[in-house]
């Protein structure tokens, strides 16, 4: 009976080695391509502590403005340090002198940004406009 019994199990499992898997009838749905940081940058933020305060991103430039009086625009990078700082994903513009001004975006999606303005420590919030 033992014989028997470990015979009909040998053929079971040697049955389903055998066999092919059958394909899924379910597919993948069109995933769209990952977004980069940039991407989610686009556009305007409004300030979560300070509503008259909004930040715009587009075409390579940064500006902002308080209370509608806009300062002038800047050209931004995506760098991975700045000025011998923090690592990661950096946000860099300059002032009008020419002086740098470095942030570590922490955050980005598609309604929040969270920028840390590395010269102060500062976290600035922000919704999408």
């Amino acid at each position: 009976m033992k014989f028997l019994f470990w015979a009909i199990l040998a053929a079971l499992f040697l049955t389903a080695c055998q066999s092919t898997p059958q394909e899924s009838a379910t597919t993948t749905p069109d995933v769209e391509p990952t977004k980069t940081l940039n991407d989610y940058l686009m556009g305007s933020w409004e300030s979560m502590d300070d509503s008259l305060y909004h930040i715009h991103f587009e075409g390579g430039y940064y500006y902002s403005d308080y209370a509608g009086v806009q300062d002038p625009s800047a050209r931004y990078q995506l760098v991975d340090s700045c000025q011998g700082t923090k690592q990661g994903n950096i946000m860099m513009t300059s002032l009008p002198d020419g002086t740098p001004m470095c942030y570590d975006v922490i955050k980005a999606d598609e309604t929040s940004l969270e920028m840390i303005y590395l010269d102060r420590g500062n976290t600035l919030r922000f919704r999408r406009d």
